[in-house]
């Protein structure tokens, strides 16, 4: 699931909206609402958001993404209604047209969830394996940052 306008759904305090003042043609603007601009933008959302989902079983976010899983059916269709619940007392709002429901398997930031467990996104595999040999020490540390993502999945990646 996604929220709607992420960083846009929260409002900022009085306080706040002081330091966002800008200037524009027709004079001086401040924001309303966090913007996408603030600095600490990410960790403002990231924090409110967790807050919000804090005791829900079953759910997990990243950003404004947010996955909901259970051990059987029932469980899963409860936790996603707790959710919903949790997210309508908070004032947020879902993106309908970037959410899925009951879904066997799921991509969610460079990994695959199923009932079988966690694999690697073999779309990052395949980039892994269709990479040209490092030529100097920035391609290696990119190649190094590549294989780190997913190489719990590899076996002796150490060696």
């Amino acid at each position: 699931m996604d929220l709607l306008n992420g960083y846009h759904q929260l409002e900022l305090t009085q306080e706040s909206r002081n330091i966002t003042t800008f200037t524009t043609h027709v004079g001086l603007r401040r924001y309303k609402r966090l913007s996408f601009g603030v600095t600490s933008a990410a960790e403002i959302f990231q924090n409110t958001l967790s807050t919000a989902l804090e005791g829900l079983d079953g759910v997990r976010n990243i950003s404004d993404d947010i996955i909901v899983f259970g051990a059987s059916q029932d469980e899963h269709d409860t936790r996603l209604a707790a959710l919903f619940q949790r997210i309508h007392e908070n004032g947020l709002t879902l993106n309908k047209k970037k959410c899925e429901f009951n879904k066997d398997s799921l991509e969610f930031y460079g990994h695959i969830f199923s009932s079988k467990g966690i694999s690697a996104d073999p779309r990052k595999v395949d980039a892994i394996r269709n990479t040209n040999i490092p030529a100097d020490i920035s391609e290696v540390r990119s190649f190094l940052a590549m294989t780190n993502y997913v190489g719990r999945f590899i076996q002796n990646i150490r060696q």
